[in-house]
């Protein structure tokens, strides 16, 4: 396969001194990445050789660490191309983190505002009903930031994510991934059904209250008055299932609706990984914050202390790269044991996007990998008849596994990230 759509994003080196590698036989990513498509195209040569059909793009980010200092390369392949994909739940990564800042913020004025406030929703103009608590499995649990920012990142819980939008309210994530850089991203939309965009621009009043019932923050409901940019590209489909089912034979207009770069998730991601980087995207969060984030990302659903139903919120259930979505893999294997994925994914109308940083504590291997593609051979958005389980799965699992695969063993690493799985609570 050719080169082109490749593309080095950055290359930089962290503690500001050079990591020579010692392994002469070592890939570097442009060439990693180069024989990974070439592998893939043996299996999936409609997807590589016809991208633009599958919408397929990758970001990928080397790692090179020895026991002090640490260098990373990131390459792409067709990251840049202005292609529209459904963001659809890698919201939920930003949507977290400015909520932790929004908390930080509320913290100024009100000290005794924490994560575990039970938070009392009030319905006025929006589209959220009244609530102080939130359901899981056969559970109610008091409704805090901790409980649903937890929600989204071991399920991709909706209901959680929509009460974290209107905790930040919709101008304030917006203004805040435009300060960051984002490219063309925008958060404008709950997951919620019958909302329009200007129901989305209102986020009713909340309550925050302390241990013993006390109000501890009190914020009045907020709108949304910025303008909203339309972009009459994002469209998906040749047809699209309306109402009653009726087949509307036109693409399915998607210029009201979140987007989200697969590059900005993946520096989102990578400023987790590495803060001290300033090619990436860092919020202002504390460390303590950043690590409750990382650590959240990388448990299983029933490692959460939460009431997930385990044969229905399995292990694997949304990490697609390495593991694909296998309901029989169990991390308690140890097979399974020595790999963890910290990663957000986003699953709708056909579009699959995973964004992982991907670590073997067996051999020291580690890197970050983002793949989106839209899985749809019918073209018709809307009908629940997408490619997930036949393509978009599997093509992540074998992505990923390949990656893991060509990489170089470094020992040199193993000290590091077994400590690090050791402070995640990953290492069992």
């Amino acid at each position: 396969m050719g080169k082109k759509g490749l593309k080095t994003i950055f290359f930089l080196f962290l503690s500001g001194l050079i990591f020579a590698q010692n392994k002469t036989s070592v890939m570097k990513a442009p060439e990693l990445l180069q024989t990974v498509l070439d592998s893939l195209s043996l299996k999936y040569p409609d997807v590589i050789k016809s991208p633009e059909k599958y919408k397929f793009k990758l970001v990928f980010t080397q790692i090179n660490r020895s026991k002090t200092q640490v260098a990373i390369e990131t390459v792409s392949f067709r990251e840049d191309q202005k292609e529209y994909l459904y963001p659809a739940s890698i919201v939920k990564l930003p949507a977290a983190l400015i909520a932790l800042e929004e908390l930080n913020e509320v913290r100024k004025k009100s000290p005794n505002a924490s994560i575990n406030n039970t938070i009392k929703f009030f319905q006025k103009k929006g589209c959220l009903p009244t609530a102080n608590q939130i359901k899981i499995g056969n559970r109610m649990y008091p409704t805090s930031l901790d409980v649903l920012i937890k929600m989204m990142l071991a399920v991709s819980d909706n209901d959680a994510y929509n009460r974290v939008f209107d905790f930040c309210g919709q101008q304030r994530i917006n203004s805040r991934i435009k300060e960051l850089g984002f490219k063309e991203g925008k958060i404008i939309r709950k997951f919620v059904l019958n909302c329009n965009l200007n129901q989305n621009r209102i986020s009713d009043s909340l309550v925050m209250f302390g241990k013993r019932g006390e109000r501890v923050y009190t914020r009045g409901t907020i709108i949304n008055n910025d303008s909203i940019s339309v972009d009459s590209t994002y469209k998906l489909g040749l047809q699209y299932e309306g109402f009653n089912k009726q087949i509307i034979n036109k693409p399915f207009d998607f210029s009201k609706q979140n987007n989200l770069d697969l590059l900005d998730i993946h520096k989102t991601l990578a400023g987790l990984i590495f803060p001290k980087s300033n090619s990436n995207y860092k919020f202002n969060i504390t460390e303590e914050q950043r690590k409750y984030i990382l650590q959240n990302l990388g448990r299983y659903p029933d490692e959460y202390g939460l009431a997930y139903n385990s044969l229905e919120f399995f292990p694997t259930y949304k990490k697609y790269l390495l593991f694909g979505r296998d309901p029989k893999l169990n991390y308690l294997n140890d097979s399974l044991n020595r790999f963890r994925s910290l990663n957000i994914v986003g699953v709708s109308f056909g579009c699959v996007i995973d964004c992982a940083y991907l670590i073997d504590f067996q051999t020291g291997k580690e890197f970050l990998l983002t793949v989106g593609m839209y899985a749809n051979q019918d073209e018709v958005i809307n009908d629940a008849k997408y490619d997930y389980d036949s393509l978009a799965y599997p093509f992540m699992k074998d992505a990923g596994r390949l990656f893991m695969n060509l990489l170089p063993e470094n020992p040199e690493a193993i000290p590091y990230l077994e400590n690090f799985g050791k402070e995640m609570d990953f290492r069992k």
